[in-house]
């Protein structure tokens, strides 16, 4: 709240009511401040960073050509200590550890833990964060998992959140998929019909068989910018 406000409450809402006391106008104005500061830390977990140095190392990490990977992500995690709630740097810092896990064939933990912490903190501010979440744990097979964030993936609302340039191919390919894992949950809770007879898995494909749409990446695809 800007001093000009401040003014004018303590001219209107404090003077004309017979406080005029400096110990009465004094009390007024730290209440104001109180709720004014309280105003300012409830801000929109989606919004945009107001840390000019998480900004900078965000637009860095983009901006300059000469950046390995590692550089990077480097600039992405001082963004996010810079401002733990900025979204945007977060965001992009789980998509670069995916980007580099996937490069050096390493495990995803770390980019899912931080793509489920964007979901937790702002579930409306990107569709990717569903898709890579529910990719990863399809790749470790963890359908159960995977089912949920990829339904939420499919059901996400675009006029309230981002998305990516190829995000009706991803749509297409998980709408595609997505029966083949329900059902694969399916079996794997109920592998026997109750009323007895033949297994469920009959013809089967391989379970850790990748997404078409996740292909490119894990072959070492670089990430394109997210508007």
């Amino acid at each position: 709240m800007s001093h000009t406000l401040i003014k004018v409450f303590l001219k209107y809402s404090v003077l004309e009511k017979g406080c005029c006391s400096i110990q009465c106008i004094l009390v007024s104005a730290v209440c104001l401040l109180f709720f004014s500061t309280g105003t300012t830390l409830a801000q929109d977990p989606c919004g945009p960073s107001s840390s000019r140095k998480a900004m900078k190392f965000y637009e860095k990490s983009y901006n300059d050509p000469n950046l390995t990977e590692v550089e990077r992500y480097e600039l992405l995690q001082k963004s996010v200590e810079a401002d733990p709630d900025c979204i945007q740097c977060l965001f992009a810092k789980a998509r670069m550890q995916y980007q580099l896990a996937t490069m050096r064939n390493e495990s995803q933990a770390t980019a899912l833990r931080t793509f489920e912490e964007v979901i937790e903190k702002c579930p409306d501010y990107h569709a990717d964060a569903y898709y890579y979440a529910g990719l990863i744990h399809y790749a470790n097979q963890d359908y159960k998992e995977s089912v949920p964030r990829l339904e939420s993936f499919l059901l996400f609302d675009k006029s309230k959140g981002k998305t990516s340039r190829d995000h009706e191919v991803k749509e297409t390919d998980v709408a595609q998929i997505l029966p083949e894992i329900r059902f694969y949950v399916d079996f794997y809770e109920n592998p026997v019909p109750k009323n007895g007879g033949e297994p469920r898995l009959r013809r089967a494909r391989t379970a850790a068989a990748p997404l078409q749409c996740g292909r490119q990446l894990r072959r070492g695809k670089p990430l394109a910018r997210q508007p």
